[in-house]
């Protein structure tokens, strides 16, 4: 997978969040966005995700232009697997409900074949037995299984996981890092923003380290944690590697 930033630049009134980012990030499965908080990593991600438009610049996803038009955006995103730390869920929807949805409503599948596919993703997230409660129901970590199987339904070309363990406690976070780091051994790629550092280094192919709306630095996940290039990459590592 190939993104290619060039001159990407986003700012919210008169704060800049991206402050014109060439990069060029080649990674064969998994890259991970890292760096401190307020330095840019979830605005790059929707951006990636084709949920927020730059003022400025452009972004190739593996060659393909990511698009501004309204009506290409929707197909666009059709593509992407996005999970949040929130879970967005419809509280109002049992679980196989929530993960039939996108498709059936986006990708054309017959209620029969979604519901197929939605109980085939529960069960392999150890979900079988939840499927018929509602988000209220189910524990933080069970909300962002679902979530993950949602993402997972509609077949993406690409999966993004804006720090998907942030709200949870530490069993749930692992039950969770658990199934992502088996999706990267099915092969999926994805992108993922978090602040697990110890995780990002067992799973990631590559890291980018953003800083102060920038990407300071990016290498291969063991280059990087070994020997980060920029005092800022260093500082952060020696901090939050610290306990």
């Amino acid at each position: 997978m190939l993104l290619h930033l060039h001159q990407l630049t986003k700012s919210y009134g008169h704060h800049t969040v991206l402050d014109g980012i060439t990069a060029d990030l080649d990674f064969p499965h998994v890259l991970a966005l890292l760096g401190p908080s307020g330095g840019g990593k979830s605005t790059l991600l929707r951006l990636i995700g084709g949920l927020e438009t730059p003022e400025q610049g452009s972004l190739r996803v593996d060659g393909q232009q990511v698009p501004q038009d309204e009506k290409q955006l929707r197909f666009y995103r059709s593509q992407i697997g996005t999970v949040f730390q929130s879970w967005n869920l419809f509280p109002h929807m049992d679980a196989v409900s929530n993960v039939m949805l996108p498709l059936t409503a986006v990708h054309g599948l017959s209620p029969d074949e979604a519901r197929a596919r939605a109980e085939e993703l529960l069960d392999r997230l150890h979900l079988n037995g939840h499927a018929h409660k509602r988000p209220a129901e189910l524990s933080g970590g069970q909300r962002q299984r679902v979530a993950i199987a949602r993402a997972v339904a509609i077949r993406p070309k690409l999966l993004l996981f804006d720090e998907p363990t942030s709200a949870l406690d530490p069993e749930m976070t692992a039950e969770v890092l658990e199934v992502i780091a088996d999706l990267k051994a099915e092969g999926r790629t994805f992108i993922l923003v978090t602040h697990a550092m110890n995780f990002a280094r067992t799973v990631a192919d590559e890291v980018a380290f953003l800083a102060a709306g920038t990407i300071i630095e990016h290498d291969s996940a063991e280059k990087f944690f070994a020997r980060p290039q920029s005092e800022t990459a260093r500082r952060f590592l020696d901090r939050v590697l610290k306990y």
